[in-house]
């Protein structure tokens, strides 16, 4: 899985997520958005650029030193982001950070702090989206499952003025290097969120670096 763009419309694109999209209203506490990218859009576009060199493959697992670990944890730091659809579009970003349970096979995590890019502004959005019921590697649910794959569910509400956006949904991803340099994880490319109770198709993205 590889996010290859220059923007949190596009992150995700060469994997599953499209963002080819429109969205929600923004609001107050805005300031001016040159290139439709807010700053944290592209600090995580950085991280994404980062990984694409120093990670350029999924983990290895089978089983030589520095591929899928088997025991111990590891916390990992980065970006979370949805672009939303609507008439008037708005791209989100947060800050995220995740547990991943080598042992346990869970992988646990949130983000928050999120700012909305969309009409040449930028606005704070409160709230927390949560990763929950998340899984590492082989499971008898999911036909195909390898050990560097990662899946959860994230929910939750985020708000600005006039704008409310409400998430529930299904992620997967992959560990990205050997040994593991970071995550990156996307919803399915018709995924959608309630936006002001309307069903809107939002795409979600998650990329992070081991800390």
């Amino acid at each position: 899985m590889i996010f290859k763009t220059r923007s949190i419309r596009d992150i995700g694109a060469i994997a599953v997520v499209g963002l080819a999209l429109a969205g929600c209203g923004g609001g107050g506490g805005s300031s001016d958005d040159v290139d439709g990218s807010g700053p944290l859009a592209l600090q995580a576009q950085a991280m994404v650029d980062r990984l694409e060199r120093t990670a350029q493959f999924n983990t290895g697992f089978t089983g030589q030193p520095g591929e899928m670990p088997t025991s111990g944890s590891a916390n990992f730091s980065g970006f979370a982001g949805l672009a939303v659809g609507g008439a008037n579009p708005v791209d989100l970003t947060g800050r995220a950070t995740l547990t991943a349970n080598f042992a346990n096979l869970t992988i646990t995590g949130s983000a928050t702090g999120f700012e909305g890019a969309g009409s040449g502004r930028i606005a704070p959005y409160a709230g927390t989206i949560d990763f929950v019921n998340g899984e590492i590697g082989r499971s008898d649910a999911v036909a195909g499952s390898v050990p560097n794959d990662i899946r959860f569910r994230y929910e939750g509400r985020l708000d600005a003025i006039g704008s409310r956006i409400e998430v529930g949904s299904n992620a997967t991803g992959k560990f990205r290097g050997t040994p593991i340099r970071g995550l990156e994880a996307a919803s399915e490319e018709d995924a959608t969120a309630l936006v002001n109770g309307a069903a809107t198709r939002a795409p979600f993205f998650l990329v992070a670096e081991i800390d």
